[in-house]
């Protein structure tokens, strides 16, 4: 297994911290500089890596849209606007 991967993922992380600490240009030219090390460290990477982190992802991302489902579910019960409306209709006045 190469280690070429962690040069490319290195970068990211310093680039990551130069963002984290400076401002104006300097730290979108390291947020580039950090998404693009991450992607090249992605590509580079073993396939048993690129599956762990597949994996990684799909289940970040069903944990992130089920609190989703469970905020916007909660705000619909507890808000009564959201309960109020319906097809554009406001049911506290009456139709004349």
């Amino acid at each position: 297994m190469s280690w070429l991967f962690l040069a490319p993922l290195g970068i990211a992380i310093t680039a990551f911290f130069i963002y984290e600490r400076s401002c104006d240009e300097i730290a979108i030219l390291s947020a580039v500089a950090a998404i693009t090390g991450v992607l090249f460290g992605l590509i580079l990477a073993p396939w048993q890596l690129q599956l762990v982190a597949l994996l990684l992802g799909l289940m970040l991302s069903q944990k992130f849209i089920k609190a989703e489902r469970y905020q916007s579910n909660s705000r619909s019960e507890t808000d009564p606007m959201m309960t109020m409306m319906y097809n554009g209709l406001d049911r506290q006045r009456p139709f004349k």
